[in-house]
């Protein structure tokens, strides 16, 4: 972040790509003199915490602490746009005009661009491989265990052959399989090593590295560990802390406890030295223990990278009594683990806490995601994978034809995903978080429970979360004169 205290110069940071395509950038800046009429760039944010105010603009990495005059002005400068400089602020205006967000005149608002080349080429695909499951979590969004469908070689085989293919068209010469729920992946294995068998013979023959990921639950027979470790490049294990958190939350099938299972797949991966990372849910019950949680993971896995998710309440966890959550308390959680993460040089994140993002669309269900269900059905989003799903008419952007025709996509399904950016979501104009968080997960936000619980003018109630920890984070960072994002895309 570009840091300055009040009329300071600043120093230098990383402020990356801006998301815009307004008009070609003017050449002319203010020649800031007393009387002249100024215009501050809309997505600019005055800001005051105990006292202290900071002029905030994201799309430039640029973050200036002000004295509470400056602040006012500004302000009301938002309020009024055009306001005649005080000739006590023509310093400060002349560095706002050095960094681009003070104007002589009006400055159109930021819009998202268009993309060169729309086609519907995916080079990477998601494969819901079955819907057996051996846990049953209780808040399992694909009711995992209640559908055991498992994919045919046919439609995996097709999946692969096409972004293969795309892999090979476009240069990229990477293509990128990842195995997910549905239930749980290894509980096909028999099918998965076919599918992974198959799917290198075809790379290999058009000249293309494969790549393969999973997500999994971590419960598996030693000879899937022995397969894992061999043929899949990365793992993320969904594990929810300590054996009370995990057992209660996550247990077999059966009824009984998963941790013990869970704990020697880990300790395996840590052995051979696996790529692995970890992904816990939060209940509302556990906000509170998050930092006691992560410490616990940290105690039993050697994973770098640990993410965090509160829980939502769909699919069996709808059902839930204690399903309400409170965002306050699932924010200092997460702070306080955070400090307990970096003291063991470890990475904790929140899919919705992306300071070193900027970006107009909050993932690649923006019409760039092909997820492929048992049935042949492509989702762009793998938290939307049956028909049944009222989400469906919106996510659902294709389907298997055979073997010989492969998939048919909905052109003006995936055009309607490409225009869906944050300028679309009235509640995200003026937020703080707007250019990190990009709106948020968009099958939360279709999801009717989820709007339900929000604040008036959150689209959410994950916005009260992504407005907090954005708001903390560009405090600490600025005064720590730290660069604030590296202006990033998001995976």
């Amino acid at each position: 972040m570009r840091a300055a205290v009040d009329r300071a110069t600043s120093g230098g940071g990383s402020s990356g790509p801006r998301p815009d395509n307004r008009a070609a950038p003017k050449t002319v800046r203010l020649a800031p003199q007393a009387g002249s009429p100024c215009f501050l760039d809309c997505e600019t944010h005055v800001l005051e915490d105990s006292g202290s105010h900071m002029l905030y603009a994201p799309l430039e990495g640029v973050a200036i602490v002000l004295g509470g005059r400056a602040a006012l002005w500004l302000r009301n400068l938002q309020q009024s746009p055009g306001l005649v400089l005080p000739a006590e602020h023509v310093c400060l205006a002349f560095h706002l005009s050095q960094l681009g967000l003070l104007w002589p005149e009006p400055i159109p608002p930021r819009i998202s661009a268009s993309p060169a080349d729309d086609t519907f080429r995916p080079t990477e695909t998601t494969l819901f491989l079955t819907g057996r499951c051996n846990l049953r979590c209780r808040y399992c969004y694909a009711l995992g265990g209640e559908q055991p469908v498992t994919m045919p070689i046919a439609i995996a085989a097709s999946a692969i052959e096409l972004v293969v293919r795309n892999a090979k068209a476009s240069g990229a010469g990477k293509a990128v399989v990842h195995f997910h729920g549905g239930g749980e992946p290894t509980q096909a294995l028999d099918r998965m090593r076919e599918i992974v068998g198959g799917a290198r013979a075809c790379a290999r023959q058009a000249g293309v590295e494969l790549q393969f990921t999973l997500g999994t639950n971590g419960v598996m027979s030693d000879e899937a560990v022995d397969w894992v470790i061999r043929s899949i490049f990365h793992a993320t294990v969904s594990a929810d802390g300590d054996a009370v958190a995990q057992n209660r939350n996550r247990p077999m099938a059966d009824g009984s406890g998963s941790f013990a299972s869970l704990i020697r797949t880990l300790s395996r991966f840590d052995q051979d030295g696996f790529n692995h990372s970890l992904r816990m849910t939060v209940t509302a019950q556990d906000a509170q223990r998050l930092p006691e949680l992560v410490q616990s993971l940290m105690a039993v896995s050697r994973a770098r990278r640990i993410k965090v998710e509160p829980m939502f309440a769909s699919g069996r966890g709808s059902g839930m009594t204690d399903s309400t959550f409170d965002p306050s308390a699932f924010v200092e959680g997460f702070c306080a683990a955070m400090i307990v993460a970096g003291g063991e040089g470890r990475e904790l994140s929140y899919s919705g806490y992306r300071p070193d993002v900027a970006t107009d669309r909050f993932c690649a269900a923006a019409g760039r995601s092909m997820c492929v269900t048992p049935t042949g059905d492509v989702s762009a989003c793998y938290e939307v994978t049956d028909r049944a799903d009222a989400r469906a008419s919106r996510f659902f952007i294709g389907e298997w034809v055979d073997g010989r025709n492969g998939f048919r996509f909905d052109e003006q399904r995936l055009a309607w995903l490409r225009s869906q950016t944050v300028n679309q979501i009235p509640e995200c104009a003026g937020c703080l978080a707007k250019w990190h968080c990009a709106g948020d997960c968009p099958a939360k936000a279709e999801f009717p429970q989820s709007r339900l619980a929000s604040r008036p003018g959150h689209r959410t109630w994950r916005c009260t979360i992504n407005r907090e920890l954005i708001r903390r984070a560009v405090w600490k960072r600025a005064l720590d004169g730290i660069d604030l994002r590296s202006g990033s895309e998001p995976p």
